[in-house]
């Protein structure tokens, strides 16, 4: 659904008649509760899916992830099913400088430093086409429904949710004893979407996983999981 089409869907919720809805609940509120429940959903749940690809530099350790990073997935060398594993800072002093089987030249372990910063090891010997891939969820951040005609950034299958959020959001303003019976009944809705969608998400991930060592081009990055989930 468009934007549009869920403010409708939001004010047929609100009251049977439009004009009285509008001048309680007005466009511009009403769009910012849409928007709310769209970024909330996607961070919670993680379902804005991209795959984030580096190549290790010579005696380089600590390398900048793209600033939206939500969450991170799954870290593997992009042309086999090599996973990189990640560890704590407390583990350091007991990882060894060549693990049985290593040859130097590749990646063994990571952790993230801050929000947006990746520590690898242990030290790539030489800089070759060695590229690792990063799965991971995105923030929407600023990439806001302006338009009448833009989408949700989650799936089509959960624009409903964002109904539900928007209608519940708006009923606390009048805050009185039935409405708060209504923004519980609706906003609970709600969240039952947000944990089925969040299974889905860690579904769809250990999906991809698992295909990788058949057919690495099954992984194609996108910017939600429309092709992927299985709803």
């Amino acid at each position: 659904m468009t934007l549009s089409e869920i403010r409708d869907r939001v004010y047929d919720q609100l009251g049977s008649d439009l004009s009285v809805a509008s001048l309680r609940y007005p466009t511009t509120l009403v769009n910012e509760l849409i928007n709310d429940g769209n970024r909330d959903m996607t961070v919670r749940t993680g379902c804005q899916i991209v795959d984030f690809v580096f190549t290790p530099q010579v005696n380089q350790f600590f390398y900048d992830l793209p600033s939206d990073l939500v969450r991170l997935h799954r870290f593997y060398r992009t042309d086999t099913p090599e996973k990189v594993w990640p560890i704590s800072v407390d583990q350091l002093d007991l990882v060894r400088p060549a693990w049985p089987g290593i040859s130097g030249n590749r990646l063994e372990w990571y952790f993230l430093f801050g929000l947006d910063q990746l520590v690898t090891g242990p030290s790539i010997g030489s800089v070759g086409s060695l590229a690792y891939s990063i799965t991971m969820s995105q923030d929407p951040g600023e990439t806001q429904m302006s338009a009448d005609t833009d989408e949700p950034s989650v799936p089509r299958a959960f624009h409903e949710s964002l109904i539900d959020y928007a209608v519940g959001r708006a009923l606390m303003i009048d805050a009185d004893e039935e409405m708060i019976q209504n923004t519980v009944s609706f906003l609970g809705n709600y969240q039952k979407d947000v944990k089925k969608l969040t299974s889905r998400v860690n579904e769809h991930i250990d999906r991809r996983f698992r295909m990788r060592p058949q057919d690495p081009t099954n992984f194609e990055p996108g910017t939600n999981l429309e092709d992927g989930i299985s709803i």
